[in-house]
């Protein structure tokens, strides 16, 4: 019987296909798939991880999401890729865990021609490919402006981001994000491994004590140094002010304490995801200025992407048996499909309507009904009681006249 409240999946039930990378706390991420045919990113974690690893913490994150109403929970999985079940030795121990796979729209064709996730690099100009893809600064205002929204969104039900940094979620076409390494989310103020930080995006409140938490606070300073090196497209940026121009000054004092571990008003954060979630809308482009107090129109619009294609797996026959997936009660239960996410940008916010795309504006059916009810009563009142319009009067009447006629030739 497992000891824990989630699901959890035997590593003998998996099989592993696609390498994608390792680092961190991982031993490697690799595409796989179980026995029920449901594909997943399995993330194996290191020995060194599996030594400060907390599974405990780990299995109420994926009870926590369980625990979500339905239109949380889909949200929830807009916003992130949340680990699912947790993947466990024949003794029980906890090796990694398993993630849904991203959309086919998070994912990008590289310099080789390869098919990979498209993370938060992209907006910074040391990205290998940025010759290839091409984010113009009106675009990063409403990616940042969906970052701060889905960190926003958790900070209220009480999750951290944690170890918030470019490399941890990844862009799609149409602008929208999505949050990746859950497993490291911070949950009533722990996390399922120790304290570790990107040192280029390290929150100046979480100091080198171990004890420390990461927290609503230093996810806001993480995003600071995100949108300040984004702006510029310069992941070496040590200089807040010098993506001052870039912004209204309202915008620039809330990024500024949002870097100095300042208290954050939440209207003035909702006022900064509306603002620059509206840079971009069709085919018009905007951007905000220290010296002016609105947006104003760029003609910088040079947008390009290289969409890619979803990893394709074929499932061996050694795999065809249903999975055998364990609760605390014993009970057998079926993994969960992943769903693609859905992304809150549409691709028509991005381009011009096409011509044969524009909706054209309909009369209702009844105008045209009172119209020629109107001209029939026209056509035969002789115009006694107004006097003015018997010479239209009489115009309609020949027209109409002349349209029985036809209609008479018609039926003979």
């Amino acid at each position: 019987m497992s000891r824990f409240r989630s699901q959890t999946v035997a590593f003998e039930d998996i099989e592993t296909f696609r390498h994608l990378r390792n680092g961190g706390q991982t031993e490697e991420v690799v595409i796989a798939c179980t026995r029920a045919g449901e594909t997943y990113l399995f993330k194996r974690y290191s020995d060194e991880a599996i030594e400060g690893l907390k599974p405990d913490v780990l299995d109420r994150l994926i009870c926590w999401r369980e625990g979500l109403s339905e239109n949380d929970r889909r949200i929830l999985d807009e916003k992130a890729a949340w680990i699912r079940h947790l993947v466990t030795h024949r003794d029980g121990s906890v090796i990694g865990v398993l993630v849904p796979l991203a959309g086919r729209d998070f994912w990008f064709r590289d310099k080789t021609e390869n098919s990979n996730p498209r993370d938060g690099s992209c907006l910074l100009a040391e990205r290998v490919d940025s010759s290839f893809e091409n984010f113009p600064r009106a675009t990063r205002y409403v990616v940042l402006s969906k970052l701060l929204e889905s960190i926003t969104w958790f900070h209220r039900r009480g999750i951290a981001v944690g170890d918030l940094h470019p490399s941890n979620f990844l862009v799609s076409d149409s602008l929208s994000i999505l949050l990746i390494d859950t497993d490291s989310f911070w949950i009533g103020g722990e996390s399922a491994f120790p304290l570790t930080e990107n040192d280029r995006y390290k929150a100046s409140s979480s100091g080198e004590d171990e004890r420390a938490s990461l927290n609503a606070v230093t996810d806001y300073s993480k995003f600071a140094w995100i949108t300040c090196r984004a702006m510029l497209a310069n992941a070496s940026v040590l200089d807040l002010g010098l993506c001052r121009p870039y912004m209204t000054t309202e915008q620039f004092e809330i990024i500024e304490a949002m870097l100095d571990c300042k208290p954050i008003i939440s209207a003035n954060v909702n006022q900064l995801i509306k603002q620059w979630s509206g840079c971009v809308y069709q085919d018009r482009h905007y951007e905000y200025s220290a010296l002016l107090l609105t947006r104003k129109m760029v003609d910088e619009k040079d947008f390009r992407l290289r969409p890619g294609e979803l990893p394709k797996v074929k499932v061996a026959s050694s795999v065809s048996s249903k999975v055998s997936v364990q609760r605390s009660s014993g009970s057998v239960a079926t993994v969960i499909r992943p769903s693609t996410p859905t992304t809150s940008v549409s691709n028509s916010s991005l381009t011009s309507p096409s011509h044969s795309q524009r909706t054209r504006r309909k009369w209702p059916k009844w105008v045209a009904v009172l119209i020629a009810i109107v001209l029939c009563v026209l056509a035969w009142y002789d115009g006694g009681y107004i006097p003015e319009l018997l010479p239209l009067v009489e115009s309609i009447s020949q027209v109409f006249d002349r349209f029985v006629s036809w209609l008479q030739t018609l039926w003979t």
